[in-house]
């Protein structure tokens, strides 16, 4: 059993950061710089409801960011995150895709395309939510897990 929330099994063009300059060595100065300064600058394609923009900040401000993972994802050195065949991965397994309907990281259209691809895959469409349901909507979120797993 397998429940992916606001991701794709599809390659992805963009980088995230919302164009903040992976180069500048002022990144090195603090770990984590470089992976909050993303995450702020990402504020308006994560969150639905920008009027909570402050609320979702507090929460950053409680993640406990890495640089670790920095350099040798901008130097191309990681493994993809997704198998070479998602597919066929995920193909035979009870998958619970969960999506935020306005999601503008990965498009709601992946998320289908995902569920169309693995039968054993059910979609389950958060309202009112972008990329981060568990944050816009978090009742409609966890009920949808609750529903997955009592059926289990």
């Amino acid at each position: 059993m397998l429940i992916l929330s606001s991701t794709t099994a599809y390659p992805v063009a963009s980088k995230p950061g919302g164009g903040v300059d992976w180069t500048d060595p002022a990144w090195e100065r603090e770990d984590g710089a470089l992976a909050r300064a993303m995450a702020e600058a990402d504020i308006a394609t994560t969150i639905w409801r920008l009027d909570r923009a402050d609320e979702w900040r507090a929460v950053l401000r409680g993640v406990r960011f890495s640089s670790a993972w920095d350099r040798p994802y901008a130097e191309g050195q990681l493994k993809p995150a997704r198998p070479p065949d998602p597919v066929g991965a995920l193909t035979g397994h009870p998958v619970l895709v969960l999506h935020g309907e306005h999601d503008m990281a990965f498009p709601l259209a992946a998320a289908r395309r995902l569920v169309g691809e693995v039968g054993s895959a059910e979609l389950a469409t958060i309202a009112e939510a972008g990329h981060m349901p568990q944050f816009d909507n978090s009742g409609d979120w966890l009920a949808a897990i609750r529903e997955f797993l009592t059926r289990r």
